[in-house]
């Protein structure tokens, strides 16, 4: 199946589960309320009653546990980005990471965090100082992701 999608943000990654029947189903996460429009085909022949349109009116869904940061950030240097990888799983709903300093000797002298594609984000943390800091990273409105607050050694 090949699905073509329109809509006011990129919803989280297609599912198309085989029901055993002869027919399929297609799920996803909204990220955004609005209208979708998904044009659904097999090979270059559009599937009866496609594009499909779900209009989404409320978007509840989100799930910190599906959120990770690979690898997990627990050491670095002074003056040095730590990178941040953060890939938000299937059912993770609706984001973005949000990114917090928790505790440490110092203010980071950098903190960031961007999309970078569906579902994953880029980001760094520079520490100017040497010590122990614990820093939060939180998935929309929904709690800490796997992992957060992680705690940092910085040399």
């Amino acid at each position: 199946i090949n699905a073509e999608y329109m809509g006011p943000m990129m919803p989280g990654p297609l599912e198309i589960v085989d029901n055993e029947d002869g027919s399929l189903s297609v799920m996803f996460t909204a990220r955004a309320v609005g209208k979708y429009e998904f044009d659904l085909s097999w090979g270059f022949t559009s599937l009866k009653d496609s594009p499909v349109i779900v209009e989404v009116v409320d978007v509840i869904i989100c799930e910190p546990s599906k959120v990770t940061i690979d690898p997990p950030p627990t050491e670095g240097k002074v003056d040095q980005a730590i990178p941040l990888n953060i890939t938000a799983g299937p059912g993770a709903g609706v984001g973005p990471p949000s990114v917090v300093h928790v505790s440490g000797p110092a203010e980071p002298t950098t903190i960031e965090c961007t999309p970078s594609t569906a579902g994953k984000y880029f980001g760094n943390v520079v520490y100017g100082k040497a010590g122990v800091y614990k820093l939060q990273v939180v998935w929309g409105d929904g709690g800490n992701i796997q992992g957060s607050p992680f705690e940092i050694k910085i040399e």
